[in-house]
């Protein structure tokens, strides 16, 4: 099969006829119109820009709320386990938690989950019941 060379140029150019060859259209439009057209062009491109800002500004201040929540949270722990580090080991006993377990029931207990004491994972009864025994 024998490959045909191109002819000439204006076999394939003739799908487009020049841009000198196309009819112009014009709108007639004064220069009134166009001002208007403009303007309500920038009022709403201004409206948009207004929107993506106050979303942004909201957005960060949703993060530093709850940035700031979570060092409140944080610092409320931190004292509750100071204040349990200070008992002394008999009062700890007394309320059944044990010195090592103290960031875990200071942590976890406010969320349900039970601390395991001495391999027991159930509700350990305090120390200390406050009951007379008969002597």
């Amino acid at each position: 099969m024998k490959s045909e060379a191109i002819r000439t140029f204006e076999l394939l150019a003739t799908e487009a006829a020049p841009a000198a060859k196309r009819p112009e259209v014009s709108f007639p439009v004064d220069l009134a119109d166009r001002r208007m057209v403009e303007l309500r062009a920038r009022y709403q491109r201004a409206e948009i820009v207004s929107e993506f800002l106050v979303d942004g500004l909201l957005w960060i201040g949703r993060g530093v709320k709850a940035l700031a929540k979570g060092f409140a949270a944080r610092a409320r722990l931190v004292a509750a386990e100071r204040q349990l580090e200070a008992l002394d080991d008999r009062m700890l006993a007394d309320l059944g938690v044990k010195r090592g377990d103290i960031p875990f029931a200071v942590r976890r207990a406010p969320q349900g989950v039970a601390p395991e004491f001495g391999g027991v994972a159930h509700v350990v009864p305090a120390a200390n019941l406050d009951m007379h025994r008969a002597a």
